[in-house]
């Protein structure tokens, strides 16, 4: 095997390791307890309760398993992602035992209400909402909540608050001052998770497990009487109802009218807050770096890789031509501002993400890279991967030899001002929009007024039929851009020696035969580094032309051959699902990021230069 080879090898395998390593150890300091938010929760239901619809377990996990589906119907699906999801069941003496894991808390719908936030961000303590806590600190707040039933049913709840002390430290359990307790909830890092539960007369508890330490927790107070309804055991917080009035009104429906009434019910209200543990990716990142270090110092020390970076002949280079790396600093900053920082909202391909949020929306994990692949129309995603790749590869093979020979064409003309006239003639096209190009090509298209339906007494709906709509985007494409893509190989052929030409022409070369012997070879560095460029966009469908072309109508017979990617990522944006979107294009980056390695690769084996 070749040295070059044998080191490319330990190089890749050495990178699939280190991402071996971190999803490894990701995956083994996975928590399901409540992190972010999101949570695993054990709800106790009382057997008595439910003993005439579900007397055993069987019975049970049935029947709560049509209720959370309803729960969830009732809710909304958020972009398929479902609010509730049951893991298993189990029994003790008196209850049945749900294992039940949420989205983040603060989405949840059809219970009550919930709220969660970081504590800064929650309680946002200023003089002006520092009243509005102190009403929460003493009871007086008064909470207003939605209410969904098995059956579909749904009620609003205006409940009397009942008095509550704000928090209570979790090692001495004794309630903290007003002041203390503005202090204590509004330490920076602190989680904070907000309940108000209505009306679950079966459930006898909610538990969970947070990723980290409860910091504090609140009490509520009855009649002057201290109620303890939630309670800490280590990292383990217990929730109990308790017994409040409240205005019930069922909402109207086409069968029943609408009605109110008081009357005592189930509550469960108040609040914990934690202390979260580090990330386990952050973990993982920070192993990653630990391997990264002890490389680079193995290699720089160990293999004296810093002697020969920093030899005298390489920082005598540096110095001589000082002036042109401080001119390279400019671009290197904006490089680095606009190409490299937005990479961080990358990230929002694995959240729901939200524009007030911003990174700290929900974090969903690759639900929506594993949308794009295990889609359940699959048939309709292999047709649209189909044809962003037909589309790209058509306009590829088509436009590269139209182009050179433009290029050569523009090249061979010796008479200065024809040749300037002609050049810019051509490259008119391409300072059009998209949208007037649609425009134009609507005008010669058009069923009943236009121009190609006239001259060939035609009755074509163009925009209704697929076949022809791939050679009519390569088509439009070639136009609008040949004249400027044509530029780049013209310059190119001006840094061919004239001598070439002249030796050609005396062993009888004609122009043809010199664009083949002579032409052709001197460019074909800058014809591989377009061929690269043109193959990395592979997966870079060029939505904006389609839409255009199509007059933002694609209709379901032409979709057959138009529908690519980009309009899956459109969609996502106009629905407000901005992580779909985010994932959509990561993946066109990454195929292609592996398209330009490939072909790099491929290229260099033919004795040309690469890019990399």
């Amino acid at each position: 095997m070749k040295t070059k080879t044998r080191k490319k090898l330990i190089i890749a395998g050495f990178i699939v390791a280190l991402i071996g390593v971190f999803f490894g150890s990701a995956s083994l300091l996975r928590t399901s307890n409540m992190r972010d938010g999101k949570a695993r929760v054990e709800v106790a239901v009382k057997k008595e309760k439910v003993s005439e619809e579900a007397p055993d377990l069987s019975s049970f996990s049935s029947y709560f398993n049509d209720y959370v589906e309803r729960l969830n119907s009732a809710s909304g699906y958020y972009y398929d992602y479902a609010y509730y999801t049951v893991n298993g069941y189990r029994e003790s003496d008196d209850a049945f035992l749900v294992d039940l894991s949420t989205r983040r808390v603060d989405k949840l719908k059809g219970l009550g209400g919930f709220d969660y936030g970081l504590s800064e961000q929650y309680f946002e303590i200023d003089k002006s909402r520092s009243e509005n806590l102190e009403y929460f600190y003493e009871g007086k707040d008064r909470v207003a909540l939605n209410r969904v039933y098995p059956d579909g049913t749904e009620s609003l709840f205006r409940v009397s608050a009942l008095g509550h002390s704000l928090c209570l430290n979790t090692a001495q359990g004794q309630p903290l001052a007003f002041v203390d307790a503005e202090k204590a909830m509004t330490s920076s890092g602190n989680h904070v998770v907000h309940f108000n539960l209505i009306d679950l007369p079966m459930i006898e508890s909610i538990s969970v497990k947070v990723d980290g330490s409860v910091c504090y927790y609140s009490s509520l107070t009855k009649g002057g009487e201290k109620i303890k309804n939630v309670v800490v055991e280590g990292n383990r917080v217990t929730i109990y109802p308790v017994s409040a009035k409240a205005i019930k009104t069922i909402k109207a429906t086409s069968r029943t009218s609408e009605s109110t009434t008081l009357a005592n019910f189930d509550l469960y209200l108040g609040y914990f807050v934690y202390r979260q543990n580090l990330s386990r990716y952050a973990i993982s990142g920070f192993i990653v770096l630990g391997i990264l270090l002890a490389t680079v110092l193995y290699l720089g020390i160990a293999k004296r890789k810093f002697a020969e970076i920093f030899s005298k002949t390489n920082m005598k280079r540096l110095l001589k031509f000082k002036t042109l790396y401080v001119l390279i600093v400019p671009a290197l900053v904006l490089l680095v501002v606009f190409r490299y920082l937005p990479m961080l909202w990358l990230s929002a391909g694995f959240m729901d993400y939200r524009l007030l949020e911003g990174l700290n929306s929900e974090w969903v994990g690759p639900d929506y890279l594993i949308g794009i692949f295990t889609a359940q129309n699959t048939p309709e995603m292999y047709r649209i991967f189909r044809n962003t790749i037909f589309i790209s590869l058509i306009r590829i093979l088509t436009n590269l030899p139209f182009i050179l020979i433009l290029a050569l064409l523009i090249n061979s003309m010796r008479s200065k001002r024809p040749k300037t006239m002609f050049q810019g003639l051509t490259m008119i096209p391409y300072f059009l929009s998209w949208v007037a190009i649609g425009g134009l090509f609507y005008s010669l298209l058009n069923s009943e007024t236009g121009l190609v339906n006239r001259l060939f007494a035609l009755t074509t709906d163009w925009y209704s039929v697929p076949e022809p709509w791939w050679a009519l985007l390569s088509l439009s494409s070639l136009w609008k851009g040949m004249g400027w893509s044509a530029l780049i190989y013209i310059a190119a052929m001006c840094q061919i020696d004239p001598e070439q030409y002249e030796a050609a022409r005396i062993d009888g070369c004609g122009p043809i035969r010199q664009a083949f012997t002579v032409t052709l070879p001197g460019i074909m560095n800058v014809i591989c580094l377009q061929l690269i460029l043109d193959i990395s966009n592979l997966m870079r469908d060029n939505f904006d032309q389609i839409y255009a072309m199509t007059n933002g109508k694609i209709t379901s017979t032409i979709s057959q051959t138009v529908d690519v990617v980009g309009r899956i990522s459109y969609t996502s944006l106009l629905n407000g699902n901005f992580g779909s979107a985010t994932a959509i294009g990561l993946v066109q980056g990454v195929i292609g990021c592996f398209l330009v390695i490939l072909a790099n690769h491929i290229v260099k084996k033919t004795d040309n230069e690469g890019i990399m």
